[in-house]
């Protein structure tokens, strides 16, 4: 593979690249809407570093680190974890190693701000080959089915940010997961509700546009709890991601250079 000029700088981004930045984004990713990098930069403006790849003056890559997340373990504690979200690339440069620079980049940066680890969530599958060879692993799987919607006397109550963050602490109190921030929950769009099923119990749910993001519920009782909700939004069928660990039928999803156990929560990302 051809390699990129000597004259590739990776930096942290400033103020003025945030436009070019955000066009970026748009050409790698178009189905996220001219709008929504914008957004994204200026709502995880305080807990994010954006970088900037520039090559003869002009700005070819970037990407976006969060630092607002943490790693939990199940021994309890935690510990700060880089994300690394949208890396791209002008498509005239890509193949020369910008996306590898930018990348290694981040990892530098986010041990600067005191992160232990780095997860990203790879755009595509086959994707996932690529971060391995830069020392991430796959140790972050989901459980992504479809259910049918079930006519049970659900009841559906909706959570603040907060009232879901503490809900979800205490159903994950002792499994190894992902913690987010305020800012995290709150740009997620998802609607956070609180579900009941008689003569099955409570669960707690992440739904979005997309599905059911995130279901937590006792092992074997996602049928009840995502066939409640697919009733209760009038849809025949609905797609629900649970932690692998409650299940059978896990993929890979997501990957983190710097730890060495499996952590639930990326899926919230949908």
């Amino acid at each position: 593979m051809p390699k990129a000029s000597s004259d590739l700088a990776v930096r942290r981004a400033e103020p003025r690249d945030e436009a070019a930045a955000a066009n970026l984004w748009y050409g790698a990713f178009p189905e996220d809407g001219p709008e929504y990098a914008l957004a994204f930069m200026r709502n995880f403006d305080s807990e994010r570093v954006g970088i900037a790849a520039t090559l003869g003056g002009e700005t070819v890559g970037a990407a976006q680190l969060l630092y607002g997340t943490e790693l939990v373990p199940r021994s309890g504690g935690s510990a700060r974890l880089g994300y690394l979200y949208a890396v791209c690339v002008a498509e005239a440069h890509r193949g020369l190693g910008i996306g590898k620079a930018i990348t290694r980049y981040a990892a530098e940066v986010s041990r600067e701000a005191g992160c232990r680890a780095v997860g990203t969530i790879p755009a595509r599958r086959g994707l996932h080959s690529y971060y391995a060879a830069l020392g991430f692993n796959e140790i972050v799987a989901v459980t992504e089915r479809r259910f049918a919607a079930q006519t049970v006397p659900a009841e559906i109550t909706r959570l603040t940010d907060a009232e879901y963050n503490a809900a979800r602490e205490a159903r994950l109190a002792h499994a190894a997961h992902v913690r987010f921030s305020a800012a995290w929950l709150r740009f997620t769009g998802a609607d956070y509700i609180r579900i009941a099923v008689p003569d099955v119990g409570n669960a707690i749910a992440a739904v979005t546009d997309g599905g059911i993001a995130e279901l937590l519920c006792a092992a074997g009782d996602e049928r009840a709890f995502a066939g409640a909700v697919a009733a209760n939004r009038k849809l025949g069928t609905i797609t629900a991601r649970f932690p692998a660990a409650e299940s059978g039928g896990a993929r890979p999803f997501a990957l983190i250079s710097g730890a060495a156990a499996d952590y639930w929560g990326f899926a919230l990302d949908m």
